[in-house]
């Protein structure tokens, strides 16, 4: 009998709408050489019987941009990755589009290659509803407005609390619990929110665009770093420099 081996499981998004992207649309390639990872529905790649170590995922898929997205495999537990894809040229827009064009700087140098996350302006609302969730703990108690079906669970997060902001992944909420792929790292006390995030990484010239389907608050985020800017993005086009 042949056994295969989990190696990593995607969930693949449309990071303008929301809507799962399925495999069969998707050309894929695996630290530059082209691979066929198992389709399953709702979304679903899975890689199986990699080696250990770190890998790079490229994903392409007709209207969007190339996405990049490192990731490590090692003896535990499959890997699970939630990736948003980002509209190209090409999108088929079906509404007016909220565009932020952010510029990286070193010093008064390009960025280029910098990673760095952005949060989603969302109507949905979603906050810590314990006294304090501990660091370590893999579960915590949420509040999710009547508005939570908006919310790309599971996906990534950013637990938006000052120096202690960090990443998440929530695999689901059921009955106000909500379960994380990874222990937190910091202490989180009642109402803080958690707010739906997508990863962006810079070009050459230290770029990028980021594309929302509403105006509203985003904050950049990066990981080692923090929280490294708060935009209020009001019009249907901005451009910003930031300053790592």
């Amino acid at each position: 009998m042949i056994q295969f081996y989990v190696s990593a499981v995607c969930r693949v998004r449309d990071g303008f709408t929301g809507r799962l992207i399925e495999g069969r649309d998707l050309r894929c390639a695996l630290d530059g050489t082209p691979v066929r990872p198992v389709c399953k529905p709702g979304g679903y790649l899975v890689l199986t019987d990699l080696p250990e170590g770190l890998h790079c995922l490229s994903l392409r898929c007709r209207g969007f941009c190339e996405e990049l997205t490192d990731f490590s495999v090692g003896a535990a537990l499959p890997q699970k990755l939630y990736i948003s894809l980002k509209p190209s040229e090409q999108y088929a827009f079906h509404q007016e589009a909220v565009r932020l064009r952010l510029r990286l700087l070193e010093g008064d140098r390009p960025a280029a290659g910098r990673t760095l996350w952005l949060t989603v302006p969302t109507a949905a609302e979603c906050r810590v509803a314990q006294d304090a969730a501990e660091p370590g703990a893999e579960q915590l108690r949420l509040f999710c407005g009547g508005a939570a079906g908006l919310l790309p669970i599971p996906g990534m997060f950013l637990i938006e609390d000052g120096a202690d902001s960090e990443i998440v992944s929530l695999l689901s909420v059921e009955a106000e619990t909500g379960s994380l792929a990874a222990p937190l790292r910091h202490r989180h006390r009642r109402s803080k929110c958690l707010l739906p995030a997508q990863q962006f990484r810079a070009d050459g010239d230290g770029t990028f665009t980021a594309v929302f389907r509403s105006a509203g608050t985003v904050l950049i985020f990066e990981d080692g770093r923090g929280l490294a800017d708060r935009l209020e993005l009001k019009e249907s086009w901005t451009e910003k420099t930031v300053s790592l």
